[in-house]
């Protein structure tokens, strides 16, 4: 899992922990609306029924005190019974029962027994809540003592619990709307995410087949770079070879004419001898450092400037000396360090020969090619000068990428690309150039890491 895959995981449990908070609050918030409405109805309705139960208490108190002209109370009550207020009437207080005394809707019978457990509770204005077992049915009534032995009912019950259903009912549709749309939401966050994932995994596998694509190229055109450093390098050994194998041939004809004349003396033969066979050491030498320049680093080794120095000089010296280049080593940094040091001398050496192929081209008059190291802020720098005119401004973007060459014929635009990404990929380091007076400067920086 990579850490915009992660990055998507945490952000999807923050959004899916997001929706189940919002589903919780949302019902919270609608329980306490539907209580809040149901409050509400009730109490509205209770402050009418307040005025209406003081007027007909006032009424009776006015007109007939005891209650005994049951007709005009009843046709009084009978005054208010509205859809909202269907049920009025006025009970009697007998043997810690109530009785029905005057019914304002004429439905209910007389002398129909209330049972209630505190008569007391009956005794001081207040609402009361009824269970109907028989019906099922919650009665919402208000009761308001007229005197010790009678009290008015006015009950609201059909009315107010029709308003509260028909009011709960839109709320409890308003909170499936909203469960429906936070599943919604919910749904569409997992589908995003899913692509998001099938996405994610899609350009990771092409970024690891870009990668691989990338790869195998690189490691082409490492052999295709090998390839032709190696022909260079073979032309530089043949510089090399061909002094020493004059001087032996010299040698030995020498000790051939000695034995035709006849005057073969054992010192001179020892002598020649002896330098026939130090000769064949230097080449055997110089074939052990061709084999070992090519040998592919596995890891980092230790090793000096001075060692890798060496190696290129004992390569390329004859070849520049051939051509009367002034081939110059100022090395001031002799101090051991972790390279790869075969990679290391090759760049020094591609960097070489390319100004050996311009100095040739430019027909350079008292050509040179300097190598100076030193150490500058905890930097390895090694720079590779010489006076073969410079690098065009028109190639100086241009002169690492791969394929692009300066060189009118046999130039493939290889090297300076491989020593680029020998030195920035393999050694992390920088390789980078700059235009002198005369000619050009490469500059090799390695982090000295010891």
């Amino acid at each position: 899992m990579n850490i915009h895959t992660k990055h998507a995981h945490i952000l999807f449990g923050i959004l899916f922990f997001i929706l189940v908070l919002l589903s919780i609050t949302g019902f919270d918030i609608f329980k306490y609306a539907k209580e809040n409405i149901k409050q509400n109805i009730i109490n509205d309705k209770l402050k009418q029924i307040k005025v209406i139960s003081n007027k007909i208490k006032n009424f009776i108190i006015q007109y007939d005190k005891d209650l005994l002209n049951t007709t005009l109370i009843q046709n009084y009550l009978n005054s208010f019974i509205t859809p909202s207020f269907p049920y009025i009437y006025i009970l009697k207080i007998k043997n810690n029962k109530l009785y029905m005394l005057i019914d304002g809707n004429k439905e209910l019978y007389p002398n129909q027994p209330f049972i209630v457990e505190n008569i007391k509770e009956y005794l001081n204005p207040t609402i009361h809540y009824f269970y109907h077992k028989k019906n099922k049915q919650l009665f919402i009534t208000y009761i308001n003592p007229i005197n010790k032995h009678t009290i008015l009912v006015i009950d609201i019950s059909t009315k107010i619990l029709k308003m509260i259903d028909t009011s709960l009912k839109y709320v409890n549709y308003l909170f499936k709307v909203y469960l429906f749309l936070l599943i919604l939401v919910g749904i569409l966050i997992y589908i995003t995410f899913k692509k998001y994932n099938n996405i994610n995994k899609e350009l990771e596998e092409r970024v690891k087949e870009e990668i691989e694509k990338n790869r195998q190229k690189d490691l082409q055109l490492i052999k295709q770079s090998r390839l032709v450093t190696m022909g260079q390098i073979i032309s530089m050994i043949a510089h090399q070879w061909r002094q020493p194998l004059s001087a032996i041939s010299n040698y030995a004809n020498e000790i051939l004419l000695q034995i035709m004349l006849g005057n073969l003396k054992k010192q001179e033969l020892e002598n020649n001898a002896t330098k026939i066979v130090n000769l064949t050491q230097n080449l055997s030498q110089l074939i052990n450092d061709f084999r070992e320049f090519y040998k592919e680093d596995k890891e980092k080794s230790l090793t000096s400037l001075n060692e890798i120095l060496t190696k290129v000089q004992n390569i390329a010296s004859a070849s520049l000396k051939n051509y009367n280049i002034n081939f110059i080593i100022e090395n001031n940094f002799n101090k051991k360090f972790k390279c790869f040091p075969n990679e290391l001398a090759q760049v020094i050496l591609n960097i070489i020969q390319n100004s050996k192929d311009a100095i040739l081209e430019n027909n350079i008059k008292n050509p040179f090619i300097k190598v100076k190291t030193y150490n500058a802020d905890n930097y390895i720098v090694i720079e590779i000068e010489d006076n073969a005119g410079g690098i065009p401004e028109k190639h100086k973007d241009k002169i690492f990428e791969p394929y692009f060459s300066t060189k009118s014929k046999n130039g493939t635009g290889l090297g300076l690309y491989m020593s680029k990404m020998i030195i920035e990929k393999h050694c992390n380091g920088k390789l980078f150039f700059k235009n002198t007076k005369n000619g050009v400067k490469f500059i090799i920086e390695l982090r000295n890491n010891n």
